[in-house]
């Protein structure tokens, strides 16, 4: 089913649902702070961690209710024909109602408009089942960050997606 109409059944469920890639310093730092609150705060991920310096050179997929962003996403596009997706956070009352694949999604559109031909990320080992639904597939095995037991996935674009856009 397209992303459009992924969205309009969503949207059947939540009034004013918009997702775009931010386009402004305060959209941004709206993300960072939904990161915080998801990842520090919530998760107790070291601030470091997400705080890794490539923000400034994202885009960053923005999930918003009204005038108010509720979820996030990054692509970091690598050099060559590759990109990196993560950061993907939800606030806790939103979550459950597929907007976390809308955001995947919207930067998958975004990837492949740009010419990227694979994705990779690194998610924690428990969301492995929710990124192959989308399409992701384990490349490597688990490792750790801290107490967090992470995976490598990726996910491959045909050629024809690059054509469609």
């Amino acid at each position: 089913m397209p992303l459009e109409q992924r969205q309009k059944k969503v949207l059947g469920l939540i009034k004013d649902l918009t997702l775009k890639i931010a386009d402004s310093e305060q959209e941004v730092a709206a993300a960072k702070r939904i990161r915080f609150q998801v990842f520090i705060e919530e998760q107790g991920i070291p601030a470091h961690l997400d705080d890794d310096g490539l923000d400034d050179s994202a885009y960053h997929a923005v999930c918003c209710i009204g005038d108010r962003i509720v979820g996030t996403g990054r692509l970091v596009s690598a050099k060559g024909h590759g990109g990196v997706l993560g950061r993907i956070a939800i606030i806790p009352e939103f979550r459950g109602q597929k907007l976390g694949n809308l955001v995947v999604k919207k930067l998958e559109m975004l990837a492949v408009q740009l010419g990227l031909r694979e994705l990779t990320l690194h998610p924690h080992k428990r969301l492995e089942s929710f990124y192959e639904i989308l399409g992701y597939r384990k490349v490597a095995g688990t490792y750790w960050a801290g107490p967090h037991e992470l995976i490598t996935m990726r996910k491959t674009f045909e050629e024809r997606d690059n054509d469609e856009n």
